[in-house]
C-alpha cells in the first residue's frame, strides 16, 4: 500500500512539474518566426499594425491610443494556448464592456505550423469563443513584437507604449492585476 501511495505521489509530482513548465514557458515558435534584431521592448512605442479579424473587423493599433490594449499572441497548434483558451475567453468576457480596455488576440496563419486564414477562421467561428482573433499572415507582426513563444501577452498603455511583455499563459487574476497598474 505504501509503495502504491509513493508511486501516485511521484506521478503527481512529475505531472505538476511538467504542467508548470508548460504554463510558464509556452510553446516555442522560433522555428519559423525570424527576427532582424529590431524588436519591440517595454517602454518603447508598440509596433503599429492594421489587421483584420476572423469576423472581418479591421483593427488599427494607432486608432486605439488613449485606451489600454492587451494583445495575446497564440496558435491553434500550441498545446498551452489551447489548454488556456477558455480562460482567455472568460477574461475577455469579464472586461469586454470596459470602454478603456481593448482586448485582442493575434494568430499567425502560415507561420509556425498555423492553419491557413480560411481554415483558422472556419475553425474559430465554429467555437463558442468570442474574443477577437486578428490574422497576422506569416507572423509579420509577431516578428515585429519579438514573439518567441506562444502564448505571449503584451500590455500597451494609453500612450501606445509597451508596458509588459510576458510569455506563458495569462490568468484572469494576472490580467486584472497588470491592467489595473497601467495608466
Amino acid at each position: 500500500m505504501k509503495s502504491l501511495k509513493r508511486k501516485i505521489r511521484s506521478a503527481l509530482l512529475v505531472a505538476t512539474v511538467i504542467a508548470l513548465l508548460l504554463v510558464n514557458t509556452g510553446c516555442d515558435s522560433t522555428s519559423q518566426l525570424k527576427n532582424n534584431g529590431n524588436v519591440a521592448t517595454s517602454g518603447n512605442l508598440a509596433p503599429a499594425f492594421k489587421l483584420t479579424d476572423t469576423r472581418g473587423t479591421t483593427y488599427d493599433l494607432s486608432s486605439l491610443r488613449g485606451k489600454k490594449v492587451y494583445i495575446e499572441f497564440w496558435g491553434t497548434w500550441c498545446s498551452v494556448c489551447m489548454a488556456n483558451i477558455a480562460e482567455v475567453n472568460n477574461t475577455y468576457i469579464k472586461f469586454s464592456t470596459r470602454k478603456d480596455i481593448v482586448f485582442l488576440t493575434i494568430a499567425s496563419p502560415y507561420a509556425s505550423g498555423e492553419k491557413s486564414p480560411e481554415d483558422l477562421t472556419s475553425w474559430y467561428n465554429s467555437t463558442i469563443y468570442r474574443f477577437p482573433v486578428l490574422l497576422d499572415n506569416n507572423g509579420v507582426i509577431a516578428n515585429a513584437y519579438g514573439i518567441r513563444a506562444y502564448p505571449t501577452s503584451v500590455f500597451i498603455n494609453t500612450k501606445g507604449e509597451i508596458v509588459k511583455q510576458s510569455p506563458g499563459a495569462m490568468t484572469t487574476a494576472n490580467f486584472t492585476q497588470i491592467i489595473a497598474s497601467i495608466k
